[in-house]
């Protein structure tokens, strides 16, 4: 099917510069676009384009964004534009859906279990309080067991490592200690966290590369909606899938007004990093691409991702 074709047979209006972005589609692509530009139009009419005029099988397309709903939303969007032929066989996943299914995979490979995911995050706090509790914070508040968790979350996020955690200081509390007594009490469990799967999905990544190989065989393809929310460890995940010479797109959005210009540059994101929140997001750099509303090219210095000290589970 040509794009006219496919222009003229399915219910989407583009302008010049979303009809750009929806084409290219090979090698490594970053999409800037200010809220209300039709991002995520942009996004699934690429989807189309790249099953019905490029002839990319469904199966090999990996489509990340940062929430179930989101990726019910795209689905949803995906389906009311072209049907139901591939909805089912394309893949939309958050980032913690992915590590699932590396991490089931890992399992199945090794003979091994994987770790049960801890997700009542009520059970949490209630670890966390009893840790503080153990660990001379006596009748630990609400808000001390909320900020002990958002440092563990960001610990996990920024990757930092067994010397770093011990250095790291939480007013009103042993926070290493914490920290390490919360990590053994998922050992023993064989429990894991959230930040945990993607920790263990980055440490599978790099000590296993046939693993790693498989997902790059399997989603040659990689779209990861809403950039601007990777953090340090899901970038650290999500640059080996759409490594160099591979075919990735990323949509960050940028301050700007509405239905303004959505532009398009020629290589990858990287992270920057900020300080802790639980919500801690690091929005990425654009190394040696173009940028910001002109397209200038300027440069922007290279990340250095640290290894963690966690282990896979087994």
């Amino acid at each position: 099917m040509t794009y006219e074709e496919f222009k003229s047979q399915y219910p989407i209006r583009l302008n010049r510069q979303q009809e750009e972005a929806v084409r290219q589609t090979e090698g490594p692509v970053l999409l800037l676009a200010v809220p209300g530009s039709g991002k995520t139009t942009v996004l699934v009419t690429r989807l189309g384009y790249m099953l019905y005029c490029k002839g990319v099988r469904p199966e090999r397309i990996l489509t990340v964004t940062y929430t179930v709903a989101a990726t019910r939303d795209m689905k949803a969007r995906f389906t009311s534009f072209f049907g139901e032929e591939y909805a089912d066989k394309l893949t939309f996943r958050t980032i913690n859906g992915l590590c699932a299914v590396v991490i089931q995979h890992y399992a199945r490979q090794k003979g091994t279990d994987a770790f049960a995911l801890l997700d009542d995050e009520r059970q949490i706090k209630s670890v966390i309080r009893d840790l503080l509790a153990r660990t001379g914070t006596a009748f630990p508040s609400d808000q001390q067991v909320s900020d002990a968790r958002t440092h563990i979350t960001y610990c996990k996020n920024m990757m930092l490592s067994e010397s770093e955690i011990h250095a790291h200081k939480v007013d009103g509390m042993d926070f290493p200690r914490v920290y390490f007594e919360y990590q053994d009490y998922l050992r023993r469990s064989r429990q894991m966290d959230y930040d945990d799967q993607m920790v263990f999905t980055h440490r599978i990544f790099r000590q296993y590369p046939d693993i790693l190989a498989y997902f790059q065989r399997r989603w040659p393809y990689l779209c990861v909606d809403e950039a601007q929310d990777t953090s340090k460890i899901q970038h650290a995940i999500l640059r080996p899938l759409g490594g160099a010479g591979r075919h990735t797109v990323r949509v960050r959005p940028v301050p700007g007004r509405p239905h303004s210009s959505f532009q398009r540059t020629g290589r990858d994101a990287r992270p920057r990093t900020t300080g802790p929140a639980h919500s801690d997001r690091r929005r990425p750099a654009v190394p040696g691409g173009r940028t910001g509303s002109t397209g200038r090219t300027r440069p922007t210095a290279h990340s250095c991702l640290r290894e963690p000290h966690h282990t896979v589970p087994a």
